[in-house]
């Protein structure tokens, strides 16, 4: 049985096993980026909050919130990378 150039590349990866480790490395990225800028994280949850507005009051609420939060986080943190002393150490939570 003669295998093509591509079933031959499938049965490399699944046999060692690159695709999970691929998968692996992006899920570990994605979490190393949203440990360092959180406020992305916030700004797109608010968006998607935005979207799903119509549905209650809540979700309207929530993205504002999240927009507002996500501002103040990411200037708090403009601010504390140019004083030699953090002047807003603290997260702040818009309710």
């Amino acid at each position: 049985m003669i295998l093509n150039e591509y079933e031959t590349i499938i049965r490399f990866l699944k046999y060692t096993g690159l695709p999970s480790i691929g998968i692996s490395v992006f899920w570990i990225y994605i979490i190393y980026k949203i440990y360092q800028e959180p406020e992305k994280l916030e700004k797109w949850a608010s968006i998607l909050n935005r979207l799903l507005s119509w549905v209650s009051i809540e979700y309207e609420k929530r993205g504002v919130a999240g927009d507002i939060q996500a501002d103040i986080r990411k200037t708090s943190r403009l601010i504390n990378s140019q004083v030699p002393k953090e002047i807003l150490p603290y997260g702040i939570k818009i309710k």
